[in-house]
């Protein structure tokens, strides 16, 4: 699952609380699930599991780190580290105004979360379910 939200990391609404559940109760089904979030200011995300990993969409190119932590729930949850778009007051804007580059850093969250479970082919991910906030 790629998601901007999940409780207690981070959370603004109702997406933070679906995304505490909705990963467990299918861990609990057998499923082998992982979470991919921003690392946003102030998460401990545990150690870097990969640095340096450049993810590019068309002009817009990042180099990320990968965090990933397993939690007594099964569920795995990767964040990815990048300071220049999640390294910030809010999570989606501050001063009452969206950040201007949201696109870019949504897109680039989910760009990383493609590229890390495609790395772990022939054992990764089969669905892949994105939100959206």
């Amino acid at each position: 699952m790629v998601s901007s939200e999940m409780a207690p990391w981070a959370k603004t609404g109702g997406l933070a609380d679906v995304l505490a559940g909705l990963p467990a109760a299918l861990a609990r089904q057998g499923h082998a699930v992982t979470v991919v979030l921003p690392r946003y200011r102030g998460i401990d995300a545990g150690p870097v599991t990969e640095t340096g990993r450049v993810v590019q969409l068309g002009q817009v190119r990042h180099t990320i780190d990968v965090h990933a932590r397993t939690g007594e729930d099964g569920v795995r949850t990767i964040f990815i580290a990048c300071p220049a778009l999640y390294d910030r007051a809010g999570f989606y804007g501050a001063g009452g105004q969206d950040f201007a580059d949201n696109a870019d850093r949504f897109a680039i969250l989910a760009a990383a979360a493609l590229d890390v479970v495609e790395g772990e082919r022939p054992s990764g991910a089969t669905i892949v379910h994105a939100h959206d906030s």
